[in-house]
């Protein structure tokens, strides 16, 4: 997905240097037209490409203004009741409670205002997660989370694996969903975590994975320069 998001950003790019960020925005709404115009098919997964893309977007804005300011406290506890009023209707797969609400409206109509409800908790979730971080004492509370964020795209490529692998051994066992979440979360999250040690400092994995033999150097080997390729 990652990788159709950026041909996506990349072809803006290529059609309107000037704005590449409008033109990626422009190719977003042709795409979510086709899906409108044919709902049953799914090519390439475009469906999560045109779901996933004004995330990475935004985050593209985010980045280039440096973080931008920080959510004031009021804001932040908005952003975070909002969001868990919006959540309580809410469903991964699936319509959910809204849909059900939204049963008088068929076709685009009923798409268009269910994305839009989507996006909503989403974002104002991210947007309650960011205003905590941002007016939190980093040097203290943040720093396993500022750790974790160093390591997220490997996180990512690995996690669903383990993820699978908690869901199975925990399916038979007869606990409270919480229970099962927490479980998940911790066999995903130690999952990918042992194997992004294990990439880093094993280079014939890291190659077999990823195409490369680039690995994390040691403290004390950080300040050798690489050799220069010719």
């Amino acid at each position: 997905m990652l990788f159709l998001i950026n041909l996506v950003v990349l072809a803006g790019r290529g059609l309107l240097p000037t704005r590449p960020n409008a033109a990626a925005w422009g190719l977003w709404l042709l795409l979510n037209l086709v899906v409108l115009a044919r709902p049953s098919s799914n090519f390439l997964g475009v469906k999560l490409l045109c779901w996933h893309l004004p995330f990475f977007m935004v985050g593209m804005v985010f980045r280039a203004r440096q973080g931008a300011t920080p959510l004031c406290w009021p804001a932040t506890i908005g952003c975070l009741l909002a969001y868990a009023l919006l959540f309580t209707g809410w469903a991964r797969v699936g319509g959910g409670p809204v849909a059900s609400l939204l049963g008088s409206l068929h076709g685009a109509p009923a798409v268009l205002a269910l994305r839009a409800y989507s996006y909503a908790t989403a974002f104002l979730a991210i947007f309650a997660v960011f205003g905590i971080f941002s007016n939190s004492p980093k040097d203290v509370a943040l720093r396993p989370f500022l750790a974790l964020g160093g390591m997220s795209l490997e996180i990512y490529a690995t996690h669903i694996y383990f993820v699978a692998l908690a869901v199975s051994l925990t399916a038979a066992q007869v606990w409270p969903d919480a229970a099962h979440v927490a479980a998940i979360v911790v066999i995903g999250l130690t999952g990918a975590l042992t194997a992004t040690w294990l990439i880093r400092h094993l280079p014939p994995l890291a190659a077999l994975m990823f195409g490369t033999r680039e690995v994390a150097r040691s403290p004390s080997a950080r300040h050798v320069q690489p050799r220069t390729k010719i």
